[in-house]
């Protein structure tokens, strides 16, 4: 298990009101002013907090990495059950932070170091959705397929803010769920 760094408080009131942004408004809108304005601060603050806005923006990008990914898969690794591990990994993916992922997502079309971060990212929930999808199954080729699907089904469903229905999300992800009991044995 690694150790997720330590975010002093005000740079995480700055990263969470950037991803709230980002929810609301889009790539488009995070500015150091708009920022520094929604949180009732002065550029002075920003700062005093970062040299610069591409700093900012870097940081910013692995604090949710490390928020969003990291210490997901650190606690999934810290459990013994593999139907825990499962079930975890499906409450986590409902209750991201869909429509900042989703920005996020957009910003990175736009930006090589923004893609850079998020197909990091990527890649590292797929690998511990696969772990967590083998220790359950004991295939290791079945699990990376359903892997697959479940994070193509993640992407997807935040790329569509039109139609973005947790519910239906969780219906799919429980659906890949049903699959990987099917293949463990665990259902009829």
């Amino acid at each position: 298990m690694s150790a997720l760094p330590q975010t002093p408080e005000l740079k995480r009131r700055f990263y969470d009101a950037a991803l709230a942004l980002l929810a609301e408004e889009g790539y488009g809108a995070l500015k150091q002013r708009a920022l520094v304005a929604r949180m009732g601060l002065t550029t002075g603050a920003f700062f005093h907090s970062f040299g610069n806005w591409r700093e900012f923006v870097q940081l910013l990008l692995e604090y949710w990495r490390a928020d969003q990914t990291l210490r997901i898969r650190d606690l999934v690794e810290s459990l013994d059950s593999p139907d825990w591990q499962v079930e975890t990994l499906l409450r986590a993916a409902v209750d991201l932070p869909h429509e900042a992922e989703g920005a996020l997502r957009a910003w990175g079309g736009a930006d090589p170091d923004v893609q850079r971060v998020v197909t990091q990212v990527d890649a590292e929930r797929l690998a511990t959705v696969a772990f967590a999808f083998t220790a359950l199954t004991r295939d290791a080729v079945l699990s990376d397929r359903l892997a697959r699907t479940a994070m193509w089904v993640l992407i997807g469903f935040e790329q569509s803010p039109a139609t973005r229905d947790p519910d239906t999300l969780e219906f799919a992800l429980r659906a890949i769920q049903l699959q990987l009991l099917d293949a463990a044995g665990q259902t009829t």
